[in-house]
């Protein structure tokens, strides 16, 4: 009986790079550590289809505040489904790869406007 060749090379990615969509639940499960899960946040994932037949993967990043049953979108995440980087952010600020990404995300997170709509929710939670 003559035996199957594999003819497959190996699949599984052997290097470190995290995916926008790890580095997007790391940073979910921060927020919640930081504020005591009075703000949590969730990562929703759909695929899209623009003009050019392209797939896309559209991820959002939501701020819920459980104990006031309210939540928004903070911002969104958009790449190809076939190469997870470059990302563009809101549509319009672009991450070539993981780097690029977190030093984007720890902008968004630290802009006034963020800070302030969080500390708010907080303070509304107690």
């Amino acid at each position: 009986m003559e035996t199957l060749d594999i003819l497959w090379p190996d699949l599984m990615p052997n290097n470190t790079v995290l995916s926008p969509k790890e580095i997007l639940k790391q940073q979910a499960a921060e927020l919640g550590k930081k504020t005591k899960n009075l703000l949590t946040a969730d990562i929703t994932s759909s695929v899209t289809r623009d003009i050019l037949e392209t797939d896309h993967v559209l991820l959002t990043f939501r701020i819920e505040a459980p104990l006031l049953n309210y939540w928004f979108d903070l911002f969104t995440v958009k790449h190809d489904i076939l190469r997870i980087y470059p990302v563009f952010v809101n549509g319009s600020e672009k991450a070539s790869d993981e780097e690029e990404f977190k030093i984007l995300l720890k902008k968004l997170f630290s802009k006034p406007e963020t800070i302030a709509k969080l500390q708010s929710l907080i303070a509304q939670s107690k």
